[in-house]
């Protein structure tokens, strides 16, 4: 229904003009597949269609790219920057982001991030279009910085780095411990163990039978139960 006929106007697409650098890795390989027919069938009309506009009465193609956008800016969290005018914070040269500045943003995003009241990345508003926003790097993002997430992010991550520091000291301990057990002053370098992860653990592979005539089969129950370590022989067969 067009407008003329009393029906409502198409609502408006916002205009985010995101920058390749600016998209998730899987939004880009989406764009160049979408150029192939096998992935986007709809490749060629979507084309058409946005070249001459939409006729009246005409569905819209779906657009992937639109899509990814619409994940990137509504489900992914997004911080703003510091470009209050709407322009890209970034020094631009000959129509592309200088690398020293795109580095600079991965390795300390803070300094081009406009900080709240908290002394923290703003987080943008989903969907914000009227000031310029990026998302959060994924490693170079510092736990500090995710009050606005809620209280319990900003726990988990930092439970995570004590436990990994907690987890990596013990490993160093063990290293002596595991050195001994894999040598040959213990079970004989632990031959016959094909499972590598084993290989510097407590497994004794150096064992021999022993006669034991006052042990039953009961005494095997026991935990940790293995029958496997228990034989016995016919009394006639001496």
């Amino acid at each position: 229904m067009s407008e003329e006929e009393g029906g409502a106007p198409p609502p408006k697409k916002r205009e985010y003009n995101d920058k390749p650098h600016e998209m998730t890795k899987g939004r880009r390989v989406a764009r160049f597949l979408s150029r192939f027919s096998w992935y986007n069938p709809q490749y060629e009309a979507l084309e058409e269609q946005e070249q001459r506009g939409v006729i009246d009465g005409e569905s819209i193609i779906p657009s992937l790219d639109d899509a990814w956008e619409y994940y990137e800016h509504f489900i992914l969290p997004r911080f703003l920057t510091g470009g209050g005018d709407g322009e890209d914070d970034f020094e631009e040269e000959g129509g592309s982001e200088k690398e020293s500045d795109q580095s600079s943003f991965v390795k300390n995003p803070r300094e081009h991030s406009i900080v709240n009241t908290n002394d923290c990345m703003e987080m943008a508003a989903k969907g914000e279009d009227a000031r310029p926003t990026k998302l959060y790097p994924v490693w170079s993002t510092p736990g500090s910085q995710l009050a606005d997430f809620g209280v319990g992010v900003g726990i988990y991550f930092l439970t995570l780095k004590i436990s990994a520091v907690i987890c990596l000291i013990a490993g160093l301990i063990n290293i002596p411990t595991i050195l001994y057990f894999e040598g040959s002053n213990y079970s004989n370098r632990q031959e016959g163990i094909s499972n590598g992860g084993l290989k510097g653990s407590a497994v004794c592979t150096d064992v021999e039978w022993k006669a034991c005539p006052s042990c039953v089969r009961s005494d095997w129950d026991y935990f940790p139960s293995d029958p496997s370590r228990f034989a016995s022989i016919p009394a006639d067969i001496f």
